[in-house]
C-alpha cells in the first residue's frame, strides 16, 4: 500500500503503476538523452529545455529556466516563418542576424551597464549579451536570401518566406505488356 503524501491517505497504486510510472520516468530520461545528441555540440533547437544555469552569487536567486532572449516563432498565412526576439534595451546597431547552412545566428551586444551608483528598487530584467544563438531554420523550406528583419520598440521580427516549390509536373508511364 502506498501513501499520498499531499492529502494524508491510504492510495493502492499496486506493483503495475509503479512498473509504468519507472518505466515513464526512464523513458523521458532517453528521450532527453536522445535530443540532445541529435542537436549536437554548439546546436540547439531555438532553445535549449535542458539548459539550467548557475545562479549568480550576486543575485541570490534561483536560476532562470526560460530562454533568452525570449522568442515567438510561428508560420504566418503565407508560410513564411516568423521569429520574434524581445530585446528590450538594446540598440539596433548591436545586433547582427544571418544564416549559417540551416541555421539563423543571432548575436547581440547589451547595453552598457548603469551608473554603479543606481540602486534599483525592482529590477525586472537585465540586458545580457547573446552570443551565436542559433535557430533552425531549413534551406530546402525558406527562401534564407529574402529573409527581412524589422527592429521596432525593442521587438526584433526576422520573417523568412517559404519556397515557392512548384509541384512536379505529371508524367505518365505507359504499361508494356511482359515479354512485348
Amino acid at each position: 500500500m502506498n501513501r499520498c503524501r499531499t492529502f494524508d491517505f491510504d492510495l493502492d497504486l499496486g506493483p503495475d503503476f509503479e512498473r509504468f510510472a519507472s518505466e515513464a520516468k526512464e523513458a523521458a530520461r532517453r528521450f532527453g538523452e536522445r535530443l540532445r545528441d541529435m542537436a549536437g555540440e554548439g546546436r540547439s533547437f531555438g532553445f535549449d529545455p535542458f539548459y539550467r544555469p548557475e545562479p549568480r552569487p550576486e543575485e541570490g536567486r534561483s536560476p532562470r529556466y526560460y530562454p533568452y532572449p525570449p522568442v515567438n516563432a510561428y508560420k504566418d498565412r503565407e508560410g513564411s516563418l516568423v521569429l520574434q526576439f524581445a530585446l528590450a534595451g538594446f540598440d539596433e546597431g548591436s545586433v547582427r542576424i544571418g544564416f549559417q547552412a540551416d541555421w539563423l545566428v543571432l548575436t547581440a551586444r547589451a547595453p552598457e551597464a548603469g551608473p554603479e551608483d543606481r540602486r534599483y528598487e525592482r529590477r525586472g530584467f537585465r540586458p545580457r549579451d547573446v552570443d551565436r544563438q542559433k535557430y533552425y531554420v531549413p534551406a530546402e523550406d525558406y527562401d534564407q536570401a529574402k529573409a527581412r528583419a524589422v527592429f521596432r520598440s525593442g521587438l526584433l521580427t526576422v520573417t523568412v518566406p517559404a519556397l515557392d516549390i512548384p509541384e512536379a509536373e505529371a508524367v505518365r508511364v505507359n504499361i508494356v505488356r511482359e515479354g512485348s
